[in-house]
C-alpha cells in the first residue's frame, strides 16, 4: 500500500498545552559524537577499581531470636490492663465518677480482691495490693518517665 501524497490536516491548539512561539527555536539534540563513549574500553582497569568494602563479621544469632515466631501475631486492639492499688474503692470512686468507667463482673473464682470495669473499649482491672505499704510513696508531680496510662479527652468540661 501507498503512503498517502494528500496534505495532513492540522489540528486545532489544545487549550491545555500553549502553543510554542513560532520565533523560540527548538532545542538541539547532542550529536552522537559528542557523548563519551559507554563501551568497556572507557571504563578504568580492574586493578585501579576501588577495592569492595571489608566483610563484617555477624554474631552467632541470639538464642532468644531463635525461638522469635516469624512474624508477630496480628494484634486486634489493647483488652485490658491492670492495676495494683493501695485502696479499690477510691480507685472505683475514681474511675467511675471522673472517667465514666462502668463496673462489670469479675469471675468468682478470684481469690484476692478488686474490680473489673469498661468503658471506651478499654478494660481497666483493679486489684488490691496485699501489702500497700510497700507500693511506692505517692508523689505530688507526674513524672513523665513512670509507668502511665493517659486518656485522650475529646473536650474538657468542669
Amino acid at each position: 500500500m501507498r503512503p498517502s501524497t494528500a496534505p495532513r490536516a492540522r489540528l486545532a491548539p489544545s487549550p491545555l498545552r500553549p502553543r510554542r512561539a513560532a520565533t523560540a527555536p527548538r532545542p538541539r539534540r547532542c550529536a552522537p559524537a559528542a557523548r563519551p563513549p559507554l563501551h568497556r574500553a572507557a571504563r578504568p582497569p580492574r586493578a585501579l577499581a576501588a577495592a569492595p568494602p571489608p566483610r563484617r563479621h555477624r554474631a552467632a544469632p541470639s538464642p532468644l531470636r531463635a525461638r522469635r515466631a516469624p512474624s508477630p501475631p496480628p494484634l486486634a486492639s489493647l483488652n485490658h490492663i491492670s492495676i495494683v492499688c493501695r485502696s479499690v474503692e477510691a480507685s472505683l470512686r475514681f474511675y467511675t465518677d471522673v472517667l465514666g468507667f462502668v463496673p462489670i463482673r469479675r469471675p468468682g473464682s478470684f481469690d484476692f480482691d478488686g474490680a473489673w470495669l469498661f468503658n471506651y473499649g478499654i478494660g481497666i482491672h483493679l486489684l488490691q495490693s496485699e501489702d500497700p505499704g510497700s507500693l511506692p510513696p505517692e508523689k505530688g508531680e507526674i513524672n513523665p518517665k513512670d509507668n502511665h496510662i493517659s486518656f485522650q479527652v475529646s473536650c474538657h468540661h468542669s
